[in-house]
């Protein structure tokens, strides 16, 4: 056990006698760790957040509760517009996705709660292709704003959107047609 115990002592002397051995070791570790610390964490900076439009076509409590809570939510920007400048919008890339609450919501959420047959009423998801990660983002928002807002969240559908990148002129008729098909 002695002569195991005398290498031991003699590595660790002679290791601490080389001053490049302990800087690699010791100091190393450190300033990498502090290089990317500086370079990646900014603990000011706050997680940008994504750029969402809502049309809110109903204009009824519940969907006024539903926008509300959409707009306390870190993760997204909400603008508040009308459909077809909230469209232009997805098509020109200034905000990401699109959610047009329709009229009648309020009370079709009602019904659809209270009434085993009722239909559920959906909300439209318009985007932008290229971005369709805003889809999932856009459907967790609505889905956490509908529990926030009340009964709505749990009859808000999925989406029935459209792309606007293939389909540039989507009017009201044809979006109904899109709806109805989908159903």
């Amino acid at each position: 056990m002695r002569p195991l115990l005398a290498l031991a002592r003699a590595d660790i002397v002679r290791y601490l006698s080389n001053r490049r051995a302990l800087l690699v070791t010791l100091a190393a570790p450190i300033l990498i760790a502090a290089f990317f610390g500086l370079v990646l964490g900014d603990p000011q900076r706050k997680p940008a957040r994504v750029p969402i439009a809502i049309a809110d076509l109903d204009g009824s409590a519940v969907s006024a509760r539903i926008v509300e809570a959409m707009r306390a939510d870190p993760a997204v920007a909400v603008e508040v517009v009308a459909e077809p400048a909230a469209i232009e919008l997805v098509r020109n890339g200034k905000v990401r996705a699109l959610a047009v609450i329709p009229a009648g919501f309020g009370a079709a959420a009602a019904r659809a709660l209270l009434l085993p047959g009722a239909i559920k009423p959906e909300v439209a998801i318009h985007y932008d292709p290229s971005q369709a990660i805003a889809v999932s983002l856009i459907k967790g928002v609505l889905a956490e704003a509908g529990d926030e807002g009340g009964h709505a969240g749990r009859v808000l559908a999925g989406d029935r959107g459209a792309d606007h990148r293939r389909d540039p002129r989507v009017g009201a008729e044809e979006r109904a047609a899109r709806r109805v098909a989908a159903a």
